[in-house]
């Protein structure tokens, strides 16, 4: 292409076709012009293509010089075609659906929450591009606690869960679409506690969990000499752990750094990182087999750049050193850190949002964790 081969365009211009006697420095000036106009190289993408950040520059240039005589919605301007391939019985199946209802957890951010009646958070947009993408309103069920989601999706006053961990149980009664995002589970105690390596370590003590969460089902079989003292929510069972009547409350990283950076500054901390990595999916009823079919296909259509705009909207990524912070480590481990220099990290490649390897570097939500620590 002419713009990544200017210095042999330079020459065969001035060896046949220089009809305009120019100096080899007023061709190199006027490519590189060239190549600047035409937004040659902006963030990677392939000359010709249309954007909207390109339809913004020519709409400026234009505007400046007063061609533009009414304003332009560039939105509007550029088409996106948010189709997917629909077999018969799926659109059927839309045609006939007035609306989908959605229940989701009112008091999990910053995955979500129910706010003046409004559902907020990651989960809130994300849903957003699926209903988009399928052409559909999706309606947020008003609900109280977790519990109470759970009980509405199994009476069938609802159709989705916005985001749900898998379990034999929820199996009954909904099915499962494509994992979207995945965490670790944390442990929060008061800043005193040493920092827990293993969940044996936290045997006979009471640990909090929200009614309903998967790990309420999940850790009462796997691990059973733990007393797990059922909460409302996140901040009922932070307010247990402050004022001492459990030790230590569980649940995903993210809402836990959330909720204490807002709310428990200084008095909990992070104290620990189970093994129990959870995948989250959007769940479906199982007796309109459709409506998952559907949302998968449209999962797989949405734009990985702009699920990278809704976690850098909504997850701290800026939370460097703070679990190592927290971390209760005697002078053996300190010392081991200190004197090793590098930690090697294999990774799955071509598995974003989760992972990749993208120019050399270890990108993805994973990454982002581990940075978390080193």
């Amino acid at each position: 292409m002419l713009f990544s081969n200017i210095d042999e365009t330079v020459q065969l211009i001035l060896d046949k076709y220089n009809t305009q006697n120019k100096t080899k420095e007023a061709l190199f000036y006027e490519a590189n012009n060239l190549k600047e106009l035409a937004y040659f190289g902006i963030k990677k993408k392939n000359f010709g293509q249309i954007n909207k950040y390109k339809i913004q520059r020519i709409y400026d240039v234009y505007n400046l010089l007063g061609f533009v005589k009414n304003k332009i919605d560039i939105d509007k301007f550029v088409f996106h075609n948010n189709t997917i391939n629909l077999t018969l019985k799926e659109e059927e199946y839309l045609k006939s659906k007035k609306i989908i209802k959605m229940c989701i957890d009112p008091n999990w951010m910053s995955f979500e929450k129910i706010e003046e009646n409004r559902h907020i958070g990651f989960n809130s947009d994300y849903i957003d591009l699926i209903s988009k993408k399928i052409d559909k309103d999706i309606s947020l069920v008003k609900t109280s606690t977790w519990a109470e989601s759970i009980e509405k999706a199994k009476n069938r006053e609802c159709d989705i869960f916005s985001m749900v961990a898998k379990t034999e149980q929820r199996e009954k009664y909904m099915d499962f679409t494509n994992s979207f995002i995945s965490g670790p589970v944390v442990i929060a105690t008061k800043p005193t506690n040493r920092f827990i390596y293993e969940i044996k370590q936290v045997k006979d003590k009471n640990i909090g969990i929200v009614k309903g969460h998967w790990l309420v089902e999940v850790y009462r079989k796997k691990y059973p000499y733990i007393n797990i003292i059922e909460v409302d929510s996140i901040q009922d069972g932070l307010e247990k752990v402050k004022s001492g009547k459990i030790f230590g409350y569980v649940d995903n990283s993210i809402v836990i750094n959330y909720e204490i950076e807002r709310n428990f500054p200084d008095v909990i901390n992070i104290s620990g990182v189970f093994n129990d990595k959870v995948d989250f999916y959007i769940a479906t009823r199982n007796d309109e087999k459709q409506l998952n079919s559907i949302i998968k296909k449209a999962q797989k259509e949405l734009d990985r750049e702009k699920l990278k705009e809704l976690e850098i909207k909504w997850f701290d990524t800026d939370t460097k050193n703070k679990l190592l912070n927290q971390m209760s480590l005697t002078k053996q481990e300190r010392r081991y850190l200190k004197g090793k220099k590098t930690l090697s990290v294999c990774v799955k490649k071509d598995w974003l949002p989760f992972e990749s390897i993208e120019d050399d570097r270890f990108v993805g939500i994973s990454a982002d964790f581990f940075n978390s620590y080193f």
